[in-house]
């Protein structure tokens, strides 16, 4: 969005397209406690916001403006509220790495950095989808294990995201897990739109979904595993998983 300071003009990135990863990353870093944030995110009075939570406020704008710093020290603190609003929602969404305003679009292929990538594919049966149902086991083990740490780190989790992404988002879509090439991908992808980001996050989402509750069916009823459910459960690749990552995945979900 644009916005006028001393009559110059100046841009606010208030989108998911126009935020990087790297960005985000220097958002999720900006320290302020859980509920001094609580109430920056609803709070439309600006009287009611003491010096911590205006600061806070200002480096967040700094970020994401091409204004220079001493250009956000000099606005009264009702505009930086109304800047501030227009990507708080933004702001909310990497605290809690809670993207509920995000609507994912289903994505099947990019173009970044003048290379085409390819989110894995989904097969649909019964009218249900099976994200990631080609594959290999290793790629949907390392993918899932970097979601649990995700999802216990919380903001602090979204330095990994630049790696889910390497993970997932491939040139070749049947290519080998490579560890090389995947580190090499990370690093580039740390300059990926947060859209983008987002799009492979929902994918591995589904996916782990799909895979936490195979899972479940698998070791309740493997004793009685009929033809049927043998073949679901190899089309989801659970049957080619180490039994030992199966009955770790099964403690995790039930606790």
């Amino acid at each position: 969005m644009r916005y006028t300071v001393q009559k110059r003009d100046y841009s606010l990135k208030a989108t998911w397209e126009e935020i990087t990863l790297r960005e985000a990353i220097q958002l999720a870093k900006l320290e302020i406690n859980e509920d001094q944030f609580k109430i920056i995110v609803k709070e439309e009075d600006v009287d009611q916001l003491n010096d911590t939570q205006l600061t806070y406020m200002r480096d967040v704008v700094k970020l994401l403006t091409d204004a220079k710093p001493g250009v956000i020290d000099g606005i009264d603190s009702a505009m930086l509220l109304v800047l501030f609003t227009q990507v708080r929602y933004l702001i909310y969404g990497l605290y809690f790495m809670n993207i509920e305003s995000y609507k994912p679009k289903g994505t099947q292929e990019i173009t970044f950095n003048g290379k085409k990538y390819y989110t894995p594919e989904t097969l649909t049966v019964n009218d249900e989808n099976i994200v990631a149902y080609k594959e290999k086991s290793k790629f949907v083990t390392e993918a899932n294990n970097i979601m649990t740490i995700i999802g216990e780190r919380k903001k602090e989790g979204i330095e990994l995201l630049n790696l889910l992404c390497a993970i997932y988002l491939k040139e070749d879509p049947d290519e080998d897990y490579d560890d090389e090439k995947i580190s090499q991908r990370a690093a580039e992808f740390n300059d990926l739109p947060m859209s983008i980001v987002w799009e492979v996050f929902f994918c591995i989402f589904y996916s782990y979904i799909n895979y936490a509750l195979a899972l479940k069916i698998y070791l309740e009823e493997k004793a009685k595993m009929t033809p049927l459910k043998r073949l679901s459960l190899t089309i989801l690749g659970l049957l080619v998983l180490p039994l030992k990552v199966l009955q770790e995945g099964w403690k995790k979900l039930r606790r």
